[in-house]
């Protein structure tokens, strides 16, 4: 055990990535180094870097310990990450199954390409997502620093592994009600009610409403975090223009993974136990 060696962390200032920041600094005690992966072509990009330089602020006046236990961030850039084909035919692969972002392929290739293992990706216990992907794909562990974690098993599907092993889990088994419990327990809302979350913010700096994660946000019981005006707008795109997006989106998925591998079967695997699809998500 090495308490002394920093966890390495992906940090948007997002709700699930500050919260896990804020266990590993407040109640393990542990120093922390975030990486963030600029990506330009994403709107929340700028809002996100402000939103995290206002939790570093917060953090340290109310929690001034925490100027020794948090590191600089560490910053990568999309555009600056060579090409890896066959991360990204994983991703596809996945994606087409299920409603994962692509970010999971760049930040892959963020960490084969810095020499990073063991990063900790915020993925919560969820029924969509990253977390739900991985459910039941997960092996016990502990990080260098003594604390429990999981990881994708190395003996599962490969696409899994090539996209997500790279990673570590230590809120895997935590929903989002958890985390406010825990929140409203240990008195950081302070701290949380900073967090961004949206990925298309309007010019006034709001919360859109309509993409992924402000419906997340809305179907998780959150929706106070968006406008009255925005919720209404995100109860008429969920049952209009959502649905054709989505499915749009995975037939163009489907088409190009069967580009890559003609004829072979959609999402499936050979492991150690013969064919394995995906976990089915919950």
């Amino acid at each position: 055990m090495d308490r002394n060696t920093p966890v390495q962390i992906l940090w948007t200032g997002g709700w699930d990535s500050t919260f896990r920041l804020l266990q590993l600094l407040l109640e393990l005690k542990l120093q922390v180094i975030p990486h963030y992966v600029i990506d330009t072509t994403r709107q929340s990009a700028p809002v996100e870097l402000k939103t995290m330089e206002r939790i570093r602020q917060a953090l340290a006046e109310k929690y001034p310990e925490t100027l020794e236990r948090l590191h600089p961030t560490r910053l990568g850039r999309v555009t600056d990450l060579a090409p890896e084909p066959d991360v990204q035919v994983a991703f596809e692969r996945v994606a087409s199954r299920f409603g994962i972002g692509n970010q999971y392929a760049w930040l892959s290739r963020y960490c084969h390409q810095n020499d990073i293992q063991g990063i900790e990706l915020g993925a919560e216990n969820t029924v969509r997502g990253a977390g739900a992907v991985v459910d039941g794909q997960m092996v016990p562990d502990k990080a260098p620093q003594g604390y429990n974690i999981n990881r994708v098993r190395t003996d599962g599907n490969p696409d899994l592994v090539k996209l997500f092993g790279c990673f570590a889990y230590g809120l895997d088994t935590m929903t989002r009600a958890d985390m406010a419990e825990s929140t409203r327990r240990n008195a950081w809302g302070e701290i949380m009610g900073l967090t961004w979350f949206c990925h298309h913010p309007t010019r006034e700096n709001e919360p859109c409403g309509t993409c992924n994660p402000c419906l997340n946000v809305i179907d998780e019981g959150f929706g106070w975090r968006i406008s009255p005006r925005r919720r209404a707008l995100a109860a008429v795109y969920r049952w209009t223009v959502r649905p054709l997006r989505k499915s749009a989106r995975r037939w163009l998925l489907r088409f190009r993974v069967r580009g890559h591998r003609p004829g072979a079967p959609m999402a499936q695997a050979k492991g150690e136990g013969g064919s394995e699809d995906y976990q089915t998500v919950r």
